[in-house]
């Protein structure tokens, strides 16, 4: 008996233990009281803790009713006097109740009671007993998560996005199956089993939509709206199947998400255009039981986009019209002002001709290179701009390009005693990746500047510096009036000539635009150090030559140039095709001079059979002519050439 005793004594301590350490995890206090005297019976440890005191404060400090309301919250108070008044308790029956308690350190604890009565046998309470449970933990997730879901609910309500959400699991159980099936392309058998797709959306149940959307679709209420969705009949058709198909492979892929713009409609049946957004919320990979679907309207983004191409449309045909215009004008305008210069020059070549009238000539010779100057630059700017400028990139010597274009120059620099300063043995080796022809109207027009906008008797310097990168940058420096600060932001704006059309000085306000415009296709760039009233220098940076082998480009023009500055038997017989008969009385005159005999034609038809039928040496056309342009003339002559050397 005494061994049975033993071992029921460690049964009990084993139970009492285990009892006391599940306490100490649940954070439960447990506890008795005496109803009769009014009084503590029993306190576990664990209440302490609970109450955030020591064991022996708490059994010192909380012996009454008074010492535990002393520590209630005021909200609480009434309801807790309420729960724990014995009259409320009844026999066999166990009730709980949560409350507040406000912690030494001044902080909110939060306590879950369970409290039961004990009766004798006249239904007399004798005593209670319970316990408490820190719930603190709980309610702290608890309100974390109802104030997540309130920011969600109200983010969802007030989004200016349409959103719905949405059950997908019909349309998972149907993949899985394709995919057990060995299916690798949902999207294609959607496509070509629109039957089945149809009947799977009929499945699908919209579990909720916020407001935006309702208003959206001018749908009576929520309600309402899933109603219409649910009767997939009314609104399915070829562009849904396209929708769906895609929408079901990308959420059963590694995207997860699928977008795209649709055609949907209202509740009167009008139609507007949205674009939509699916996706798979992360959790539900397995179940597809939570699919949200954001639609935006985006009407009014397609008009404007649709009259954003409308504008583009007119404003490339408008851009075309003018480039037409322009090469008509070009025609129009350089016939006779071509008319103007060769008759012009003829006088030239008049040595009855009086100094005067020779004087008027030269005059009207001047004027009418300048009028052919401003044609040609506004012609470069509209051919640059519509992206019709081809250039075509080589290594072209700086030494040959600068030193032709000074030599271009002079005569201009010499009439207003401006001194150039060229060292053409610097820029020996000096080779650039360049178009030659280009590059050279890149100078003359920078050096023709820098005597127009200089003083008399001033001062140019033609200098170089390698940069970083290797890059070569080119200065054209002048002693000129230099630009302002102000101005220098206006500089490259075609036609403003920064105040110069107030002065005697020539110019069109275009040629920078140009010369910048030009050096971007070429790959570099133009930059200005500029002082005013102290002079400028304008930089003009290319990437060096990728080889070194360069052609020298005056022995290359000496070879390939043929003179005909005199009769000869291969060039003694010219061919001229031009429309224009002042222009034929003019070159008649010209070469009449020069010593040499033409025929003439009025269109390339006659120009063709006359080179058929005569043996020329040369032939001088026109581009624009009727029936048959310059450029077909010069086809049909080549491919005539390539036909007899075969045969």
């Amino acid at each position: 008996m005494r061994d049975e005793l033993v071992e029921a004594q460690a049964a009990i301590e084993f139970r009492d233990h285990r009892a006391r350490e599940m306490s100490k995890m649940l954070k439960l206090g447990i506890w008795e009281w005496d109803e009769i005297e009014n009084k503590v019976n029993f306190y576990s440890n664990e209440m302490a803790a609970v109450y955030g005191a020591d064991v022996e404060e708490f059994r010192n400090e909380f012996r009454t009713q008074a010492d535990f309301e002393r520590i209630i919250h005021p909200d609480d108070l009434a309801y807790f006097r309420e729960r724990i008044d014995g009259r409320n308790l009844k026999p066999g029956v166990s009730s709980h109740f949560d409350y507040r308690i406000i912690g030494s350190q001044g902080e909110i604890r939060h306590l879950r009671e369970y409290i039961q009565g004990v009766f004798d046998d006249r239904d007399t309470l004798i005593t209670s007993f319970g316990m408490v449970q820190d719930m603190t933990e709980s309610q702290a997730a608890i309100t974390a998560l109802q104030e997540s879901e309130q920011r969600y609910h109200s983010l969802f309500e007030q989004m200016p996005l349409g959103v719905q959400e949405e059950d997908y699991s019909p349309f998972k159980k149907v993949v899985d199956k394709l995919i057990f099936k060995g299916v690798d392309d949902l999207e294609e058998y959607f496509l070509n089993n629109p039957r089945i797709l149809r009947e799977i959306v009929g499945q699908v149940r919209v579990t909720n939509v916020n407001e935006t959307l309702v208003r959206m679709h001018d749908a009576e209420s929520k309600e309402a709206f899933i109603a219409a969705e649910a009767k997939v009949g009314e609104w399915w058709d070829a562009d849904w199947v396209v929708f769906y198909a895609a929408a079901i492979a990308a959420l059963a892929g590694d995207q997860k998400w699928y977008a795209a713009d649709c055609v949907d409609s209202r509740a009167d049946g009008s139609f507007f255009e949205t674009r939509s957004i699916v996706t798979l919320v992360r959790g539900y990979e397995d179940s597809w039981e939570r699919v949200i679907t954001i639609h935006e309207d985006i009407s009014e983004r397609k008009r404007a986009e649709a009259a954003l191409i409308e504008a583009k449309t007119q404003a490339e045909q408008a851009s075309q019209a003018k480039s037409e215009f322009l090469s008509s004008m070009s025609h129009e305008l350089r016939t006779p002002l071509n008319a103007i210069l060769g008759f012009s020059q003829l006088f030239a070549y008049d040595r009855n001709l009086g100094e005067q009238h020779l004087a008027n000539a030269t005059e009207i010779n001047r004027a009418g290179r300048h009028l052919m100057s401003l044609i040609d630059q506004i012609l470069d700017l509209s051919r640059i701009e519509a992206g019709e400028t081809d250039v075509s990139l080589e290594p072209v010597s700086l030494r040959q390009v600068l030193k032709d274009s000074v030599h271009w120059i002079q005569p201009l620099a010499k009439n207003r005693s401006v001194a150039v300063d060229f060292d053409e043995i610097a820029f020996e080796g000096l080779n650039v990746q360049a178009d030659n022809i280009r590059l050279k109207q890149v100078f003359l027009n920078l050096l023709n500047n820098a005597v127009k906008y200089n003083h008399e008797g001033g001062w140019i310097r033609v200098r170089f510096k390698c940069r970083e990168g290797g890059l070569l940058s080119v200065g054209i420096e002048d002693s000129g009036v230099g630009i302002s600060v102000e101005k220098l932001k206006e500089l490259f704006q075609p036609f403003n000539r920064l105040g110069a059309e107030f002065s005697t000085i020539e110019g069109t306000g275009i040629g920078l635009v140009i010369t910048r415009q030009l050096l971007d296709l070429m790959n570099g760039r133009l930059d200005i150090d500029s002082r005013e009233g102290q002079g400028s220098t304008f930089w003009v940076t290319l990437e060096p030559a990728k080889t070194a082998r360069l052609f020298d480009d005056a022995l290359a023009r000496e070879e390939t140039v043929t003179s005909i500055t005199g009769p000869n038997e291969v060039a003694s017989r010219i061919l001229v095709a031009e429309d224009n008969l002042i222009n034929q009385e003019l070159m008649a005159a010209q070469l009449e001079i020069l010593g040499y005999q033409a025929d003439y034609t009025e269109n390339g038809v006659e120009a063709l059979a006359r080179w058929q039928q005569n043996d020329y040496g040369l032939l001088l056309t026109d581009i624009r002519m009727p029936e048959m342009n310059g450029y077909e003339l010069v086809r049909e002559i080549r491919q005539l050439e390539r036909d007899r050397d075969r045969r």
